[in-house]
């Protein structure tokens, strides 16, 4: 038996410090919050994907009565970018939270996003930075989705 260990590397950029292709998509996917259908929760989260030719997709949450038929952001648009924009690859995807409560720290993807992500990451063959805005401007980085989730799978 062995007690093994993992850590997960992040760059943390200071709000005065991110970069300004960074700011661009992170402020994105905070203006896709304005689109999220969230009566429930009201834990809105908007995501933002630049593909490689440098445009910019957004998607909300979107939630139903019939509580667990909700689908999160990132899953809106991972769907719309595979029906709409078939084959592009996906370089990079912010995220970000509002809510009517405080939010303390950042909000990271549910683990089914992160699966979702990683596999898309897997069917294009290269890596996606994901970029988490925090309630405070600051952004953490992750320069792929195995980063966040070590032990993702396909089949």
């Amino acid at each position: 038996m062995s007690n093994l260990t993992f850590s997960i590397p992040y760059i943390h950029h200071q709000v005065e410090d991110v970069p300004a292709d960074v700011k661009t998509l992170c402020l994105s996917a905070k203006q896709a919050t304005s689109l999220s259908y969230s009566p429930y929760s009201k834990f809105q989260v908007g995501a933002s994907a630049r593909l490689t030719d440098g445009k910019i997709i957004q998607a909300a949450n979107m939630e139903n009565a019939a509580y667990p038929q909700c689908l999160c952001a990132e899953a809106v648009l991972l769907g719309s970018l595979h029906s709409q924009y078939p084959g592009q690859q996906i370089e990079a995807v912010g995220i970000a939270v509002t809510t009517d409560r405080e939010l303390k720290g950042v909000a990271a993807p549910c683990g089914s996003c992160r699966q979702q992500l990683f596999e898309a990451e897997n069917r294009q063959g290269a890596p996606i930075k994901l970029y988490l805005l925090a309630a405070e401007g600051d952004v953490y980085e992750f320069a792929d989705m195995k980063s966040l989730l070590p032990f993702g799978f396909v089949l």
